[in-house]
């Protein structure tokens, strides 16, 4: 077993792995009544939408970390008895033991097509769990491969972005600079903003927040 295969059949990536596959129900649960909710609000105000798919977005983020929490006391496994009480038990705790535990009889084979009838839904549910466990290290795995995938696609565009500021990219003349600056005192904007012509956008575009950069076509401005 390679070290990449015990980590992810540790308690911790095997709770991962199960609240993965309960949310593929959760979430399309989320859905479907978001969905609803909204076309129920299509005549209602932006604000109030925006409510609505903002609570669906908190439930979606919340229901996997709610049921890895739940699934880590199954996946854990059993604390093992210390070994003064395993080697010390007293005669009176056995014979306490031996007069309150029943008999019972043996349970049949798992594998006979008779146990797996037994218990209805509760048994299939018990029989699926050794099947899928096997699978919840490839299914980290995938998941993993796929949140970096998407991770270096979003650096990927905050990279090409925050180049569009360097290349080709001018001051704008002082004529767009003192209108941007009536503009920001008219709007009660205090935070300072870059105003700069490019050649590489077609429209006005905005970037960042904390220090804004404002493009402006370079074609638009050579027109005005």
């Amino acid at each position: 077993m390679s070290a990449i295969e015990t980590l992810l059949r540790q308690p911790g990536p095997q709770a991962i792995g199960w609240a993965l596959l309960q949310f593929v129900w959760q979430g399309a649960v989320i859905g479907l009544l978001t969905a609803i909710v909204l076309a129920a609000l299509r005549r209602s105000a932006a604000d109030v939408r925006y409510v609505v798919s903002a609570i669906s977005l908190s439930l979606m983020l919340t229901m996997p970390v709610v049921t890895a929490i739940q699934a880590w006391p199954s996946v854990s496994p059993p604390a093992e008895p210390s070994q003064a009480e395993a080697a010390a038990p007293t005669a009176q705790s056995s014979y306490t033991a031996a007069a309150t535990v029943p008999s019972v009889e043996p349970l049949p084979d798992c594998a006979t097509e008779s146990c797996m009838t037994i218990g209805g839904s509760a048994a299939n549910v018990l029989l699926g769990r050794p099947r899928v466990e096997p699978w919840l290290p490839v299914l980290l795995l995938v998941w993993m491969a796929g949140v970096l995938l998407l991770t270096l696609r979003l650096v990927s565009g905050w990279w090409w972005v925050q180049r569009m500021k360097t290349h080709g990219a001018a001051t704008a003349r002082d004529s767009w600079q003192q209108m941007a600056v009536r503009l920001s005192r008219r709007l009660h904007i205090r935070r300072g903003v870059r105003l700069l012509e490019s050649t590489v956008v077609d429209v006005p575009t905005v970037i960042g927040w904390l220090r804004p950069v404002i493009l402006l076509p370079a074609s638009a401005l050579a027109a005005a």
